[in-house]
């Protein structure tokens, strides 16, 4: 889950994004199917996705960006661009096998600001109503949230969990390695 925007002052906002992220991660659940291309979205966020897919492939062509895989630990302490390496997979190509869905009227992307969410370990990424908007105002930015997002996937957690960073922190971070 990701906010796109500067870090809120008000505390209202980022709590219900991280309870959003809490339900997310006991309650997405895996659908099975084939990996859809870029342009296969459905929803009127589909063009955004798309594009965003597209930005995120590009960056992640980057060492510097990828850089943010070592940044982060599986579930199983392993650094995320180990697990990649284990699996055999780039970033690139991992990105490539998540399956976007429209989210817009799913209870997880209510909160305000929710871009998006998925569960850890999950392939299948909620897209959020915010996400369209917040994609049309900085297309890089939201290729930032489906790297977050892929970091998720990958097995990286985030505040409220103990020790753990925060949604804006993580999001924060692949901007520093990626570029926004």
């Amino acid at each position: 889950m990701d906010e796109m925007t500067a870090p809120e002052t008000q505390g209202r906002p980022v709590v219900l994004a991280v309870i959003a992220f809490v339900l997310a991660s006991r309650g997405l659940a895996e659908r099975p199917g084939g990996h859809p291309e870029a342009g296969s979205f459905k929803g009127p966020a589909g063009i955004f996705v798309s594009r965003a897919l597209g930005l995120a492939l590009d960056k992640l062509r980057s060492s510097a960006c990828l850089q943010i895989f070592a940044d982060f630990q599986g579930t199983g302490a392993a650094p995320l661009d180990e697990i990649l390496r284990e699996r055999g997979e780039t970033a690139g190509e991992y990105l490539r096998r998540m399956r976007f869905h429209d989210g817009s009227r799913h209870r997880l992307c209510i909160a305000p600001g929710v871009s998006a969410v998925t569960r850890i370990g999950s392939l299948d990424v909620l897209v959020c109503g915010a996400f369209q908007a917040a994609a049309r105002r900085d297309p890089a930015a939201a290729a930032n949230v489906l790297i977050h997002e892929e970091l998720h996937s990958l097995g990286a957690g985030e505040s409220p969990m103990p020790g753990l960073p925060t949604s804006e922190e993580i999001t924060a971070r692949v901007a520093l390695r990626c570029g926004r």
